[in-house]
């Protein structure tokens, strides 16, 4: 009837709660690392050169890195709700941390789990990925990707129609164009169906739409560089530079990287396998660790074993994990059933808060903000035209200057590591004529040999400018051109 309110079933009131209290642990754990400009050189490049989209640059054209375009399009969209404001892009990522918990939930409700033990799956993948800098902290590529990953689980793990399965291969797509890697999730998932039903007319209602979904971010992007008349540039950092940056390392690493990871998370690491080791009625066990081990293979196959590609594989085993609360209270561990206690388990989580926040505000708040004291430093003498060249660190700043990069290898590292110059076949001799004709009024660095040992950029930064001043590690040159002012 009109203008009577609907009032909110008990289901939706259950999971709006569970919403809440996943949002608040969230940003309880997350709140501090809010504030400064940079937490790693990554997302500094996601926000630079989404940026630079915003202002009719086209990515691998324009503005260049080895990352798929999805991550750019969504810190441009972001960028374009926000503004400028690098906090609200950190509450941005929470909240994607918060959607992967509510996911992961509503999926093991769907899949038959306890509402404790699905609540439980949500409250630890927020865990896992807010305590460690580089392991979920600092906003990555995993951050969006997995999210839509969860959204995609959920909506698989109902008795889901042909539109239903279109959509989970819609978000899997999005993922894809984040990063690749979602494959492996999306073997997973299609493995579940099969677990779930074996009708080969069912399974095609399924797959068919799934795989239709999933394709469709995929082939627009590369109709949109075919368009262009780029398709060239697309399948070379689609395909042939990914096949450029795997690297052999020793297989004592493959096994160190895992076990740093299982040991820095050993609270989890023991539910975990108390999972795995006990018998219960929940029937996704042995597929939920299918799953993690195809996720573990592809953190793996790159060689490279950085932090935040685990963060992919947090949510197999926040899945599985949370098992260990499946109310069976009688057939728990007696360490579990201690630790389950209000007394015990409220301490511990204290302090884990208490230790976390300490660590955040020792990392994040109590460092000096290189990218913000750096941009005060210039900002009062550059005129609208002015350019600055950030050589290896904190370019972040372009984006606080509201300055493009004037190479267009936005990354510190990109113009200056042999392994990237030779895997994007950089010119780094057109790409410092092409700096020496900008002719930036200030050129900042930290010192780093690469930069003097490379003497076509070295020489002409001796000949044409000017060293200011010394910022902590940061080296700040003045264009010869332009005297300082008299109060410097």
């Amino acid at each position: 009837m009109a203008g009577v309110a609907t009032i909110p079933s008990p289901e939706w009131k259950k999971h709006g709660k569970a919403a809440c209290l996943f949002l608040l642990t969230a940003l309880a754990l997350r709140v501090i690392s809010f504030f400064p400009a940079v937490i790693n050189h990554d997302e500094s490049t996601y926000i630079v050169i989404a940026d630079a989209l915003l202002n009719g640059q086209t990515y691998w054209i324009d503005v260049v890195d080895t990352k798929p375009l999805g991550i750019f399009l969504v810190y441009a969209a972001l960028e374009w709700l926000f503004g400028t404001s690098i906090f609200a892009l950190r509450v941005a990522a929470t909240l994607m941390v918060v959607v992967t918990a509510f996911g992961v939930y509503r999926a093991k409700l769907n899949l038959g789990s306890h509402p404790s033990a699905a609540r439980a799956s949500g409250f630890i993948f927020i865990f896992l990925c807010s305590l460690f800098t580089f392991y979920g902290v600092s906003p990555n590529t995993e951050t969006y990707f997995v999210a839509l990953t969860a959204l995609a689980f959920w909506v698989l793990s109902g008795q889901a129609s042909p539109w239903q399965s279109w959509l989970a291969g819609l978000l899997l797509g999005i993922g894809f164009v984040i990063k690749y890697v979602v494959l492996f999730d999306a073997l997973a998932f299609a493995i579940l169906l099969v677990l779930r039903d074996t009708s080969w007319r069912t399974l095609w209602r399924q797959w068919l739409p799934m795989g239709i979904g999933m394709s469709l971010p995929f082939l627009s992007v590369l109709v949109y560089y075919a368009q262009l008349g780029a398709l060239d540039t697309f399948l070379f950092y689609t395909f042939e530079l990914s096949s450029r940056y795997p690297e052999s390392s020793p297989f004592v690493a493959y096994l160190k990287s895992p076990l740093d990871f299982f040991l820095r998370f050993f609270p989890v690491t023991l539910l975990l396998g108390s999972v795995l080791i006990r018998r219960f009625s929940f029937p996704y066990k042995q597929w939920g660790l299918l799953w993690g081990v195809l996720v573990l293979v592809v953190v793996l196959l790159p060689g490279t074993f950085y932090g935040h590609y685990y963060i992919q594989l947090m949510l197999p085993v926040s899945f599985l994990a949370g098992e260990a609360f499946n109310g069976q209270r009688g057939k728990h561990p007696r360490w579990l059933r201690w630790f389950l206690r209000p007394i015990p388990g409220g301490t511990f989580i204290g302090l884990v808060l208490v230790a976390n926040w300490f660590f955040q505000k020792k990392d994040y708040l109590d460092r000096p903000d290189y990218p913000r004291v750096l941009s005060a430093y210039v900002s009062p003498d550059l005129e609208p035209d002015d350019q600055v060249y950030f050589a290896n660190d904190a370019h972040v700043a372009y984006f606080l200057l509201d300055r493009s990069s004037p190479v267009k290898y936005v990354h510190p590292s990109l113009l200056w590591s042999e392994k990237h110059i030779q895997a994007l076949d950089i010119n780094v001799a057109a790409q410092i004529d092409k700096l020496k004709a900008v002719t930036p009024k200030f050129i900042i660095f930290k010192k780093d040999d690469r930069l003097e040992n490379r003497k076509s950029f070295w020489n002409w930064l001796q000949a044409d400018y000017q060293k200011e001043t010394t910022i902590d590690r940061f080296q700040v040159y003045r264009y010869r051109g332009q005297s300082s002012p008299p109060d410097r």
